[in-house]
């Protein structure tokens, strides 16, 4: 028998760590938002994060930011030390689909580099969404500019994508279909962060499990992975969920609750389908909704990153915008005045709520969960 280590051990492996941390020796991998990298510390340091939503409201996408734009930053880390890539994928990012093929993935890619290239470039490049890639609705010569801009960033980016069926393997590649198998592709690519969308496609460990018993599983697996315990380092692993229909009441700021962006963002936490105890599992739990108080302004879409739980992170309400292909964060101004639209529409519905009545919403809201939304969302995932 050998007896469990002291707790001196754990305290000179925290100041170590702290001191590299102080250093500037080990650091996060960021978010593509500044907002979330302020609040987060720097970033996604390892641990287990949840990103729950309803549908359309944009979770893949979201996904897909973090996964790309933690992919360019370690890109950028190996080309300033003169680290040579992997062949094995150690330290890169692994995109776990459980639900997106091939052309789905490589179409959202494409289109979210049109999209921050032309934001940044508005005389040089052109906006592709990624819905005119997939549809073949893009010009021959405009797919052929593509290609030149980007295929040889691309080429190196740091980003592996595991396209598998969680119920049919693809050959030669290593088949993502119960939480054991993330244990078995995390301990030999070894990779930095690890994001599966999304937890409730994936298999129980006893293929006659259900959701729940499936969720269990991943959440104590994620857990492990985060945490090094796998046989590999710790990550940053991201679980995307989806939002039980029950709860659309809850995220979408209706009479019934509270209004988004004001109170307690903790009442958020457990809304995933089947996926309660993995977001009480999880360091961070991450809820997107969108804001249904805000106007249409042009194509953006006013929308509420919602910190439901953190360990050592502040709970708290981010204000995003999204334009059905793309999140980026609010100005001073459209940040000040979510706030305060939030305010005002909780105001009203406490006063209506208290006389009997049902309060008025916002005419310039967008259309809430399962009403029709306006063209320009349609690229919504």
């Amino acid at each position: 028998f050998k007896p469990p280590p002291r707790v001196a051990e754990f305290v000179d492996q925290a100041l170590a760590a702290s001191v590299r941390r102080c250093r500037g020796e080990e650091t996060p991998l960021p978010s593509p938002w500044t907002s979330v990298n302020a609040h987060f510390f720097g970033g996604f340091w390892p641990g287990l994060y949840t990103i729950t939503s309803g549908t359309g409201i944009g979770k893949t996408q979201a996904a897909l930011q973090c996964a790309t734009f933690a992919a360019e930053h370690i890109r950028t880390e190996r080309d300033k030390t003169g680290e040579a890539d992997d062949p094995n994928g150690t330290g890169e990012v692994l995109y776990v689909a459980l639900e997106l093929g091939a052309i789905d993935i490589g179409a959202r890619t494409i289109g979210l580099y049109s999209e921050r290239l032309f934001a940044d470039d508005r005389s040089r490049r052109v906006a592709v969404p990624w819905r005119d890639v997939f549809y073949g609705r893009a010009a021959e010569d405009t797919l052929s500019q593509l290609r030149a801009d980007y295929e040889h960033s691309l080429a190196r980016l740091p980003l592996r994508v595991a396209c598998v069926s969680p119920r049919a393997g693809a050959a030669g590649v290593l088949s993502v279909r119960k939480p054991s198998d993330l244990i078995e592709i995390a301990r030999r690519m070894k990779p930095r962060m690890l994001i599966l969308d999304y937890a409730q496609l994936m298999q129980g460990e006893d293929e006659r499990a259900d959701v729940r018993e499936a969720i269990k599983d991943l959440a104590v697996i994620g857990r492990e992975i985060a945490r090094g315990s796998h046989g590999g380092p710790p990550a940053a692993v991201l679980f995307i969920s989806s939002t039980a229909r029950s709860n659309y009441e809850i995220v979408a700021g209706t009479d019934k609750a509270p209004a988004l962006g004001t109170g307690d963002a903790g009442r958020l936490v457990g809304l995933g389908k089947e996926a309660g105890e993995m977001e009480y599992c999880a360091d961070v739990a991450i809820v997107l909704a969108s804001d249904p108080n805000g106007g249409n302004d042009g194509e953006d879409r006013p929308t509420w990153l919602a910190v439901a739980k953190g360990r050592g992170v502040d709970v708290g309400w981010i204000p995003l915008r999204w334009n059905g292909r793309r999140f980026r964060d609010a100005t001073e101004d459209e940040h000040r005045d979510a706030f305060k639209r939030a305010d005002e529409a909780e105001k009203r519905r406490t006063a209506s709520k208290s006389r009997g009545e049902s309060p008025q919403r916002n005419n310039d809201a967008p259309a809430s969960n399962g009403a029709k939304r306006p063209q320009s969302f349609g690229d919504a995932a």
